[in-house]
């Protein structure tokens, strides 16, 4: 159990984001938290459990979403001992020899632990051993799976009456903007660990509300509108420029998924062969994907998550 969810980011806002704008101590604090280095001279905003808002230029601002609490997890790992210390100071020593030493921790609050809910999801669906393409493809329900370190887009058919299908899908807590109608450019970033040469796209998850988890029947749930598509056979970082910016939501979670081109086409794979992409999911902490939106409204202090 740790003390940094949302509750603590709202009530340490203030604190945080002068820490942050520091000159020099600042820029220190940034790469602790893992903000990217490109945004070391950006001043910060607004930041949450896995979402960071930077002064772009004088009319734009820009807002970085992670489907894990990245910075929750970042100050867990580096300051809770800090924080424990404090508070064993409080209550042993000086409450009880010196209260002019109190260091102000005397309630160590405990909330839920960093990695659970709030910032967003991922994962995989996948529609396995169907006997014909139309049967994988046009499924309800698939098998989910929203706990795992890579996922795969696939369209495999390795055999005769043997068809496979595999979806992902990435949702975003976008809650913390302050109006969707003020957006100028949004841009996925998620991380290919496969190098082969295969056409995926970038489409829209169509499920209601805010996801926590994934669930079978969000298999069916693709628009199949291209928002981008990536074919570059080596491995990395890999980007996808929104083509339809009403997609990302002020008012809810942002959701997209990302689909082979033979399921985004509905075009079955020739006889013995798979088309399978493998990307970095949020449970692997080290590549986790992330959602970059330009706006111009003034960020909104209340809308903190």
């Amino acid at each position: 159990m740790i003390v940094f969810d949302k509750t603590w980011f709202v009530k340490h806002q203030t604190k945080l984001i002068k820490m942050l704008n520091v000159p020099g101590l600042g820029h220190a604090f940034k790469l602790i938290l893992g903000i990217p280095t490109k945004y070391l001279f950006n001043p910060v905003v607004k930041i949450g459990i896995g979402n960071c808002h930077f002064k772009k230029n004088k009319t734009e601002y820009e807002a970085l979403f992670y489907t894990r609490p990245v910075y929750a997890v970042a100050l867990h790992d580096k300051f809770y001992e800090f924080w424990k210390l404090c508070h064993w100071f409080d209550t042993v020593i000086a409450n009880k020899y010196q209260p002019a030493w109190n260091l102000g921790f005397d309630t160590l609050t405990v909330y839920t632990p960093a990695g659970t809910g709030g910032a967003g999801v991922d994962g995989q669906v996948t529609k396995a051993n169907q006997t014909t393409w139309a049967l994988a493809h046009d499924a309800s329900t698939g098998t989910a799976n929203s706990i795992g370190t890579t996922g795969t887009a696939t369209s495999s058919y390795p055999a005769a009456s043997v068809y496979e299908i595999r979806r992902l899908f990435f949702a975003f807590n976008t809650t913390s903007l302050p109006s969707s109608n003020s957006i100028s450019n949004a841009v996925f970033n998620v991380r290919r660990s496969s190098s082969f040469a295969y056409t995926n796209h970038l489409t829209n998850w169509t499920a209601t509300g805010n996801p926590t988890s994934l669930t079978s029947g969000d298999y069916s749930k693709i628009d199949y509108t291209s928002q981008a598509s990536n074919n570059t056979s080596s491995a990395g970082w890999k980007t996808f420029t929104l083509s339809n910016l009403s997609v990302v939501k002020a008012s809810e979670y942002t959701k997209l998924a990302i689909i082979n081109a033979y399921d985004y086409l509905n075009y079955a794979p020739p006889l013995g062969t798979t088309y399978s992409s493998t990307f970095n999911l949020a449970d692997g902490a080290t590549y986790v994907p992330y959602l970059t939106v330009t706006y111009t409204s003034i960020p909104l202090y209340q809308n903190i998550i």
